[in-house]
């Protein structure tokens, strides 16, 4: 039983090695046929060129530094450059001493066109003011 199992097996192994193998591809469209590529399709809104590959210059827009008093909260905004789109940001903060700020905003901006951050100074009134800088990373 176990050498009939094996000449089987062999059998269906030279078989599959044979080079008269069908061809596992789709057939060619009959002529008169409809076809259509991708690079038919019309570009969509935000189609780049098809030479282009990525972005090809990119940018890092930081905001003023925004102070903030203790027991407030404040908001920095970076902004990117006409023609740019932004692709992340972060923030900065600057605390001399005292209680850590706490970081409520580190988001895009509403239409994406601008980095905002937010921090709120738990200092008591009479302690030391922090300032938080927005950062935007833009491409083009």
């Amino acid at each position: 039983m176990r050498k009939n199992l094996l000449l089987l097996s062999v059998a269906v192994l030279l078989a599959a090695c044979a080079d008269d193998q069908h061809a596992t591809a789709p057939k060619a469209p009959r002529s008169g046929a409809a076809s259509r590529s991708v690079a038919d399709s019309p570009p969509g809104p935000n189609a780049k060129p098809i030479d282009q590959v990525g972005w090809t210059q990119a940018v890092t827009i930081t905001s003023t530094p925004h102070a903030v008093a203790p027991g407030t909260f404040g908001v920095a905004m970076a902004t990117c450059p006409a023609g740019t789109t932004l692709v992340g940001g972060g923030y900065s903060l600057d605390v001399a001493t005292g209680v850590p700020p706490l970081v409520i905003l580190n988001t895009p901006g509403i239409g994406s066109t601008s980095w905002n951050a937010g921090a709120s100074n738990l200092n008591a009134a009479g302690g030391s003011s922090i300032s938080v800088t927005a950062i935007a990373r833009c491409a083009s």
